[in-house]
């Protein structure tokens, strides 16, 4: 009855966004205006005042949401969700993530602990100023616990694990050991020829008796890995040369999986030298893609591989073999309170690289080698002091901090620079590319510190820079990773940035939303050479690659690529390995850009065979946007069909793997719904960053029935960009709220 009378009254818990409010902890006054989109803008005396303000409108706002992510990171979802979440809170826990937390404390930057402090004492004030917890919190039944400053990273724990390139094919790739010999992993997983060829080690490695993953591993992986994999983001830079006005730009947009809340907050503030704008995660107090008054910057993923599989030999019950030398694994006991009041009480074993994710039968134990383990994280003193830089060299160097996450950082500045590079921690590979499991026990094999002389440019004469996950052109390359994304929207961007030299925000916000899939008109005549044609294969045929919504072509070839997939590897790799391959595998980077005629005995008869079972799911008139569907969801929609008006409206999207407008969908699904989006988009002209613009598929409020829960969708979804107010008088004017917090 209570949870029924939450779910009726989630307007109880709306925030106050007018008038005044008396909290402890500040050094002055705050004024927070909220704009028509119901985005903060928050003006403090200190800069621990706006640190604050962000935590404390991030409370108002999302406050169910970080909760969410902080258990994720802590392994503490089984007290909300109950028995299901058991394996994966085991594993989480395991990692121990909370006493290594603890440990660096004291080492942590003094500047960034106060801010970090400054930003949790926000977050517990703006959660003791709600009327009423979330409605989420009702319906469980659940309370929240004080916000510590340590709990902001458990983002950075969850997002350096589904960032992490190469691990799920790695896992794939050992469930498939029996099936895949070393050339076998070469057609399904090498897509650039001029990426090194699979381990020499492998064909005797998979014959190893490797006991079987254990459960809390597989919790982990179900819970984030799911079928998605991390598969797109785009930025880019021009200068003056290539502007209208003489000045440069700078175009960001992350490609994630959608959720609501929606991924990214919004906020702009300023206190004491601090003046940003732009995107949080909420449970983060700094901006991942903004701009200060001087300097504009961004991220994308660089693909980079720091997750590996170490397989070691067993010796006795409760010992092994790492590079030569006998261990003796160490039990870590886990305790995890379940929702039914029930405490489930196990124990993971580690080696001294990582958690062991398999049981301990057989021959041969996996261990989990992931750089979260032993890089000496700097990632919270890198976003600080960008959020304070004055130059793109400020940022350059900002990035020299190793990280649990690795990223392409791009950056503008108002003297006319563009910088791009990359940063993380990425180990170095003894004798082994991270493309399949390694023999941890063979000295030969593991890692010998980290890549040092990481990508990055300056200036480039020809006046642009930009990623979309792609190689980059550096010796470093292939140690970073096996599996960059094709370059088809890498080019594509290219292209259109050095196709005119009067750039504005409106051709950056119109590149952002480009719909050309190029990868497909390259690769449709090839794999339809010699074929005799249906319909289907008649429009594929006439194809430009035009990926709207609006058209059938790309459902037609979306289809066609699944079927002659499935006609390809079936046989070899049985219904339950071809499940777990389309887990994996995209549209760009499937067994069709390697060399699929390695898998039928006859490929014209597989082509036609595949053109007629696409044509007999095609209905009459259907086109793209009839089932490529962006379908954002809410948690407890999945649950219940009753709350699916908590989800953001299903839409039509167009897109492929392969825009610059990335739309990726999954061939392990029963539906080709839209999955890794634009998260958010921002531009920024440094000739004016007053003049930034930005949209996301959401709304700033994370409330149910807020105006601000969806406002923001519509927009999105209309391509529209909307103004990140940032100069006094604007923000002024545009208020719709205005806040004022007092000392109490």
């Amino acid at each position: 009855m209570l949870a029924l009378l939450a779910l009726l009254t989630p307007g109880k818990s709306y925030p106050e966004v007018d008038g005044q409010v008396a909290v402890d902890g500040l050094d002055g006054p705050v004024t927070i205006h909220r704009d028509a989109y119901g985005v903060p803008h928050i003006r403090a005396e200190t800069e621990h005042d706006l640190w604050f303000a962000i935590g404390f409108v991030h409370a108002q706002d999302r406050l169910w949401q970080m909760d969410l992510v902080r258990r994720l990171g802590s392994g503490r979802l089984s007290e909300w969700l109950g028995a299901d979440a058991v394996p994966f809170d085991t594993f989480m826990q395991s990692l121990e993530m909370e006493e290594r937390y603890a440990r660096r404390l004291p080492d942590v930057d003094p500047d960034v602990l106060a801010a970090g402090q400054a930003y949790a004492d926000g977050v517990n004030a703006g959660a003791a100023s709600l009327p009423a917890l979330p409605v989420e919190y009702r319906v469980l039944g659940v309370d929240f616990e004080t916000w510590s400053v340590t709990d902001a990273m458990s983002a950075s724990v969850i997002n350096s694990w589904t960032l992490s390139e190469n691990a799920p094919k790695e896992v794939i790739t050992l469930l498939l050991r029996d099936r895949l010999d070393r050339q076998g992993v070469d057609d399904l997983w090498r897509w650039d020829p001029a990426s090194p060829e699979t381990d020499a080690y492998w064909d005797e490695l998979r014959t190893w008796d490797i006991a079987p993953m254990d459960r809390p591993f597989i919790g982990l992986v179900e819970f984030l890995w799911g079928v998605h994999d991390p598969t797109a983001s785009n930025n880019w830079a021009v200068d003056g040369s290539r502007s209208a006005d003489g000045m440069p730009l700078l175009a960001n947009d992350p490609h994630l999986p959608q959720m609501v809340p929606s991924v990214w907050y919004a906020v702009e503030g300023s206190g004491g030298d601090v003046h940003i704008a732009g995107a949080s995660l909420a449970g983060t107090p700094f901006l991942a893609t903004g701009h200060n008054e001087r300097v504009a910057w961004g991220v994308t993923n660089v693909m980079a591989d720091y997750v590996d599989l170490a397989i070691v030999e067993k010796v006795g019950q409760d010992r092994y073999l790492l590079a030569g030398e006998e261990k003796a694994l160490r039990p870590v006991e886990v305790r995890v309170d379940v929702r039914n009041g029930e405490t489930v009480e196990d124990i993971v074993w580690w080696t001294e690289v990582g958690p062991v994710i398999s049981t301990l039968d057989g021959s041969h134990l996996i261990a989990l080698r992931w750089s979260l383990f032993e890089v000496q994280d700097q990632t919270a003193p890198m976003w600080l002091a960008i959020q304070k830089s004055e130059s793109v060299d400020d940022v350059v160097e900002a990035a020299a901090r190793p990280s649990m996450i690795a990223q392409n950082l791009m950056a503008a500045d108002v003297d006319g620079n563009i910088a791009w590079q990359v940063f993380g921690g990425i180990p170095r590979r003894k004798n082994h590319t991270g493309r399949v499991p390694y023999p941890a026990s063979d000295p030969a094999h593991g890692w010998e510190g980290w890549v040092e002389d990481l990508p990055g440019r300056v200036n480039p004469p020809e006046g642009v820079l930009h990623t979309a996950n792609a190689r980059p052109d550096h010796p470093e390359a292939w140690n970073i990773s096996t599996a960059f994304i094709p370059d088809w929207r890498d080019q594509r961007i290219r292209e259109q940035l050095l196709a005119r030299r009067d750039h504005t925000t409106e051709t950056m916000s119109a590149l952002q939303r480009d719909e050309l899939d190029t990868h497909a008109p390259f690769l449709i005549p090839i794999l339809l050479d010699g074929a005799e044609l249906n319909r289907c294969g008649e429009l594929l045929r006439d194809w430009d690659g035009t990926s709207g919504a609006d058209r059938v072509e790309p459902l037609i070839w979306a289809i066609f690529q699944g079927e002659l997939i499935e006609e390809a590897l079936a046989d070899d790799l049985g219904s339950q390995g071809l499940r777990l391959y389309t887990a994996a595998a995209i549209s760009g980077r499937s067994v069709l850009d390697v060399d699929f005629t390695e898998w039928v005995e006859d490929p014209t008869t597989a082509v036609e065979a595949a053109l007629s079972r696409t044509c007999d799911q095609v209905e009459a008139d259907e086109v793209w946007g009839d089932r490529h569907r962006l379908h954002i969801r809410h948690l407890f929609s999945e649950q219940s069909a009753a709350l699916d008006d908590w989800s953001m409206p299903e839409a039509p999207w167009g897109g492929s793997h392969n825009t610059v407008n990335q739309a990726g969908y999954s061939w392990f699904a029963d539906e080709l719904h839209a999955t890794w989006i634009a998260s958010i988009r921002v531009v920024t002209p440094l000739s004016d960053v007053g003049k930034a613009t930005f949209t996301y598929p959401g709304g700033q409020s994370g409330m149910p029935g807020h105006s601000h829960y969806d406002d923001l969708y519509g927009p999105y979804l209309a391509g529209e960009a909307l103004p990140l107010w940032f100069h006094d008088e604007d923000v002024e004017r545009e208020a719709v709220d205005t806040l004022v917090l007092i000392s109490r």
